[in-house]
């Protein structure tokens, strides 16, 4: 279903985001976002290429909820 997946993607983000803070990241600029619905309302975070928002767990619904952490250099 739609909810596993979006359940997975919290967890597959979650260790990438890990990996890359602790492997001193040096390619084109990431950007670490936050949704805070996401996840049954406790909120998640994905990695972008692009500042702009593009919310991976609510399609279209949703797309531009959300908010930009940070940037990865």
């Amino acid at each position: 279903t739609i909810e596993a997946f979006r359940s997975a993607f919290v967890n597959i983000s979650k260790e990438l985001l890990t990996a890359l803070e602790n492997q001193n990241y040096e390619h084109p600029s990431l950007y670490v976002q936050f949704c805070p619905m996401a996840n049954n309302g406790d909120g998640a975070k994905w990695i972008s290429e692009e500042e702009k928002i593009a919310n991976p767990f609510y399609g279209q619904t949703m797309h531009k909820c959300g908010e930009t952490l940070t940037k990865i250099e």
